[in-house]
């Protein structure tokens, strides 16, 4: 992928609220087939574009649902905005064909995993004079060593698949708080690492060090998860500066989510946020 070509693609789906702009804040609110969507990212101060999300319509086998992704690039530096944006186009496209039934769902997924690890692989060692001259401040002409983690849902009530790398995360939120649906993968939850930290703090600094994301090696080291969910349920994806204020704000919408993330960072840092709460089902009137 020519690297130049992506802000305008990014540009095109974000003009059809299907994915966060390539620049700067923004916020989308629909109703869609599964229930009511929302999206938003907060951009930080010293990030331009390092966290995206995307949301587009699906069909599988001839209903409609809905996809949602968020993505966050795997160090806070300008250029990493081109992984989120090569993986974020690789996402959108893989699932434009409709799907003849549940049981392509998965295949699809890993499908849409493998060919956004490609695409952000195949930046590496690339070079693009134009945005990195004239839209980055960063002083950079290459886009050597980027990567970005993505968290996928597929949402087909009472259905959803969750697709997973790095450490953004998906939450389910009921009446009785939110259930996390990810595991970060980071260093503290590789094989024997507990058992070899000499120190608490150790293990803590281990919970920040992302050990796999798009691009990079041992990427196709994937989660995918099917869960049943109730009609009402919410849904919500977040970028890692949303661990903590997921946990603490879980009904709070998208936009306010993702304000709250950047402000828990300082405002140096950028967050993105996608939410779906599921339609209720009428009740059934017997005569």
């Amino acid at each position: 992928m020519d690297p130049d070509s992506i802000p305008a693609r990014i540009e095109a789906l974000s003009s059809r609220g299907e994915a966060s702009p390539w620049t700067g804040a923004c916020s989308i609110s629909r109703d869609a087939a599964q229930g009511r969507v929302e999206a938003a990212r907060q951009s930080g101060a010293f990030d331009r574009g390092t966290d995206g999300f995307v949301v587009r319509d699906v069909s599988v086998g001839g209903k409609r649902g809905t996809l949602l992704a968020v993505l966050d690039g795997n160090y806070k530096h300008e250029p990493t905005a081109f992984a989120v944006g090569a993986a974020a186009l690789a996402l959108h496209e893989t699932f434009e064909s409709p799907l003849a039934s549940t049981a392509d769902v998965v295949p699809a997924l890993r499908r849409a995993m493998h060919a956004a690890d490609e695409l952000v692989h195949g930046l590496e060692g690339l070079a693009s004079s134009e945005p990195l001259g004239s839209f980055f401040t960063a002083k950079t002409t290459t886009l050597e060593g980027l990567g970005a983690s993505a968290t996928v849902a597929l949402v087909l009530a009472p259905d959803i698949w969750v697709a997973h790398l790095g450490d953004t995360s998906a939450w389910l939120v009921h009446d009785d708080g939110p259930r996390r649906l990810t595991v970060d993968h980071t260093l503290a939850h590789e094989a024997d690492y507990r058992s070899k930290a000499e120190t608490a703090l150790d293990s803590l600094r281990a919970e920040d060090v992302v050990v796999r994301v798009l691009g990079m090696k041992d990427s196709h080291r994937f989660d995918i998860t099917r869960i049943e969910v109730d009609a009402g349920a919410r849904v919500v994806l977040g970028t890692r500066a949303l661990r903590e204020v997921l946990a603490r704000h879980p009904t709070s919408d998208a936009a306010d989510l993702s304000k709250r993330g950047s402000q828990a960072a300082g405002d140096f840092v950028g967050a993105a946020t996608c939410a779906v709460t599921l339609r209720p089902v009428p009740a059934r009137h017997t005569p």
